[in-house]
């Protein structure tokens, strides 16, 4: 059906350049910027206007669930827009037979769609701003090397990153430059028609949906061992003597103890809201360890003050409780972080 659809648009144009476009209706779609730089290119190039012919495919909107179709009154202002530019166009350029702009605001069949790129001798695919194109891959990929043509690709456009190489690039908001990438598209040479499809057929062949999709599961396998390495890889054991001695050689010591998981046991995380308690071994210890005026406790925790408080006691060291939102001096002020970012 498609090679039947590509014969017959020979006995639809003839011997004209055909140019394609094939859009959503959305502003950021330029639109009216195609429909410009088109109109410029004539202006500047009056002899093409029986010679080439270009067909601005836009999809229908959806239908709602009453069977209407839904236009925001913004796509409404942009559609009068466009039918007013191209009647310009048409009834400036235009002839008893021949119109060189075509506008369609209906749903192309897959078919047809295809069947155009196949033919095209220049595709538009121009947004304002957009990410990845599928139609302009979509173009590549139809097109035939005995016969190929040219792609004019935004500069704005996500495939602009990777298929810059394989088209000639513009700036959708500079009409004159696009004006002049038109015909250059159209006159372009066989040679660099064909150097600029090689490029990107080869671009749109190796990095196709099953490779990007494979390539971005197995950087995530990888991913997740690298992450699960680290989190088993055991620290290696401190040397006991080594740091008994620098600790005795030190004439000032800072001291950081972790309350869930170091000064209790891990297990009992669990319970630290009921029965926050400490070894009384472990309380004497960090009792002389604070008391000595060349040491600096402190201990951290993501529980709340009256729970610390609780366990530690007067033990004269350094809180810093609720993940760093509030901390206690060693003569027992309590002091809130979140107060002094009010004022």
């Amino acid at each position: 059906a498609t090679r039947e659809r590509i014969r017959e648009l020979f006995g639809v144009f003839g011997d004209r350049k055909i140019i394609v476009a094939s859009d959503k209706l959305e502003e950021k779609k330029g639109i009216p910027h195609k429909i410009m730089a088109f109109h410029k290119f004539l202006q500047k190039n009056p002899e093409w206007a029986k010679e080439c012919v270009f067909l601005q495919l836009v999809e229908a909107a959806e239908e709602s669930e009453d069977g209407l179709a839904e236009t925001t009154e913004a796509n409404k202002r942009l559609l009068e827009q466009v039918y007013q530019m191209v009647g310009e166009v048409n009834s400036a350029f235009g002839s008893i037979g021949h119109m060189p702009l075509h506008f369609l605001y209906k749903d192309v069949s897959r078919c047809d769609l295809t069947a155009l790129m196949v033919k095209a001798h220049v595709f538009m695919d121009t947004p304002l701003r957009d990410t990845l194109s599928r139609s302009a891959h979509e173009f590549v990929w139809c097109q035939e090397e005995t016969e190929t043509g040219v792609l004019i690709l935004s500069e704005f456009s996500g495939s602009a990153q990777s298929l810059r190489a394989a088209a000639v690039c513009v700036n959708p908001w500079d009409t004159n430059g696009f004006a002049d990438a038109i015909q250059e598209a159209l006159e372009m040479d066989e040679p660099d028609r064909l150097e600029l499809h090689r490029y990107g057929q080869r671009h749109v062949f190796d990095h196709s949906l099953r490779r990007w999709a494979s390539s971005f599961l197995d950087e995530l396998l990888t991913a997740e061992s690298e992450c699960e390495d680290e989190r088993l890889q055991i620290p290696p054991p401190m040397d006991h003597d080594s740091a008994v001695n620098a600790m005795r050689k030190a004439s000032q010591r800072i001291l950081m103890f972790g309350f869930s998981g170091t000064l209790l046991q891990r297990q009992d995380k669990i319970h630290v809201k009921i029965r926050p308690k400490i070894s009384p071994t472990l309380r004497a210890n960090l009792q002389v360890l604070a008391s000595d005026t060349h040491t600096h406790v402190i201990i951290l925790s993501g529980l709340e003050r009256k729970i610390l408080q609780q366990a530690i006691g007067k033990i004269p060291c350094w809180i810093i409780a609720e993940g760093g939102m509030c901390y206690r001096e060693p003569d027992g002020t309590w002091v809130s972080n979140m107060e002094q970012l009010d004022k």
